[in-house]
């Protein structure tokens, strides 16, 4: 799925913690670009992540540039990483 809403990325980061029984995440990943997401509305949940304590660094993974500076542009911390799957 590529489902990228705010709605979503606080449950799934939510359903991690209590998963690995933690109250905090180092780092989250979008996983994947959503060919409709709405960069906005992933930067609310990453500022309320980050805000919380929850989450303490975010990326993405396998963003091009500009969808990368799209959502960079929203947030007011820099995005650690865009991981790109790179297989032979």
């Amino acid at each position: 799925h590529y489902i990228t809403d705010k709605r979503h990325i606080l449950q799934s980061a939510e359903n991690s913690l209590r998963h690995i029984h933690t109250d905090r995440l180092d780092l989250l990943l979008i996983h994947r670009p959503d060919p409709l997401m709405e960069a906005d509305e992933v930067a609310e949940a990453f500022m309320a992540l980050h805000h919380s304590g929850k989450v303490l660094h975010f990326g993405v993974s396998n963003f091009t540039p500009s969808q990368f500076s799209l959502l960079q542009s929203r947030l007011p911390f820099s995005l650690v990483t865009n991981q790109l799957e790179i297989s032979p």
